[in-house]
């Protein structure tokens, strides 16, 4: 069937068919850098927005730190104002006692400190003045047996391991200042969760014996803060968590549990990771520690969410860019071909001239390439059947020629013939 196509057409389907593998080529390679280049620009983005959320952890910090600092001297006023703390000598307080990290509850009895006209752990005046005014929760810790314990406090529902009768143990820095008679904040874990907490000593009349601590604590990440944290994402997709050195969730995304769960076994190392959930679905996280805080807040989004509509963008652009690339490629193909073939016609009708029996015709076509000898070819072969025929012509001629004298001759011969018959 290819041989009964004719060589523009031949020429055109080659040439069409080496823009299109060409255009295709280029387009497969324009696709994958775009598309490399598309998941780099998004994974920038990501370390974007939690950089910007590193900042704004960074100032909630310095604001709590502060805001702790002040209430702490709001405590410590309350505190003073309501009294001085005497102990008493003739007056117990039996308290079951647990240890607020955890561990068996005890019955212990403890030598009561009078604070103004009543007791501190039978009056909680102080700690609900102070919750009041600062919008945290208050205790009173008293020192006993090495430990703090809290005997007065402005929760008014028993939290687990945290309120009245919880106490801190040795060990810990809190108490350590403490009993130093030095102030202490920091991050302590409390009511199963962590919260930022200052202390301030308090002593005796004389003030050589510490006799206890004022606490006062904000929840680490309130729950518009959390709220904050929580929406922030890329677009509609993701979201972002925090989770503790321990791997306990601080800031969970309760639409995300697998999204969670992948996110905080994942761990906090690398600050940029891809991960996989179970459905196959793969993540894009990026991971910042806040060390103050020892807390990792992790910004992930679904590889596909981040790439959405890229990849079909990317193949629209490129079959619409198909189609100038091969119309241009159908018109100058008609042109070359029009161009190229010009010469051929020339001399197809060199040859026609030929036939009909001009042989002084003659093509010119100056460049050196196949053409260029296909055409000189041509004129050597009229040139020499030009040639030819001028000798077949002389030829013949002489041949006419040599007749007529033989002819003459044969007369001559006749004429003889016809005298000597004669005379015979």
């Amino acid at each position: 069937m290819g041989n009964n196509l004719g060589f523009q057409t031949k020429l055109s389907v080659v040439t069409i068919a080496i823009v299109l593998v060409t255009v295709l080529c280029l387009s497969a390679s324009q696709i994958y850098m775009a598309n490399t280049d598309a998941l780099v620009q998004g994974r920038a983005g990501l370390t974007r927005v939690s950089a910007t959320l590193a900042k704004s952890v960074d100032l909630q910090h310095a604001l709590m730190q502060r805001k702790l600092l002040i209430d702490r001297d709001i405590m410590r006023t309350q505190f003073e104002l309501s009294g001085f703390p005497v102990p008493e000598v003739l007056m117990d307080a039996e308290m079951e006692l647990v240890d607020q990290t955890g561990g068996e509850m005890r019955k212990t009895i403890l030598p009561a400190i009078k604070h103004g006209s009543g007791y501190l752990h039978e009056d909680n005046a102080v700690a609900r003045r102070t919750a009041e005014l600062t919008g945290g929760v208050a205790s009173i810790l008293q020192v006993h047996e090495g430990s703090l314990v809290r005997v007065s406090t402005s929760l008014e529902t028993p939290v687990p391991l945290w309120g009245k009768g919880s106490y801190m143990a040795k060990g810990h820095p809190a108490l350590e200042a403490i009993l130093l008679n030095k102030p202490w904040e920091g991050l302590v874990w409390l009511g199963g969760a962590w919260r930022l907490a200052a202390y301030a000593p308090f002593t005796d009349l004389g003030g050589t014996q510490v006799l206890g601590a004022l606490e006062i604590t904000h929840p680490l990440i309130s729950e518009a803060f959390a709220e904050f944290v929580r929406n922030v994402r890329i677009g509609e997709h993701g979201g972002t968590l925090a989770f503790d050195s321990q791997g306990r969730a601080i800031v969970e995304q309760p639409d995300a549990p697998e999204e969670t769960r992948a996110v905080i076994e994942a761990g906090n190392g690398a600050q940029h990771k891809s991960v996989e959930i179970s459905t196959g679905e793969h993540l894009e996280v990026v991971l910042h520690t806040f060390e103050p805080w020892n807390v990792t807040f992790a910004t992930w989004v679904a590889t596909e969410d981040l790439m959405e509509g890229v990849k079909e963008r990317l193949i629209r652009n490129a079959l619409v860019s198909m189609i100038i690339p091969l119309a241009l490629s159908v018109i100058l193909i008609g042109i070359a071909g029009r161009v190229l073939l010009a010469p051929v016609r020339r001399m197809a009708m060199l040859a026609d001239e030929v036939a009909s029996g001009n042989y002084t015709a003659a093509i010119t076509y100056p460049a050196r390439d196949a053409i260029g000898q296909l055409a000189g070819s041509l004129n050597s072969m009229v040139f020499r059947s030009r040639e030819m025929l001028s000798e077949i012509v002389a030829a013949t001629r002489s041949l006419s020629d040599a007749s007529a004298e033989l002819d003459s001759i044969s007369h001559g011969l006749t004429e003889n013939s016809g005298v000597t018959a004669r005379r015979a």
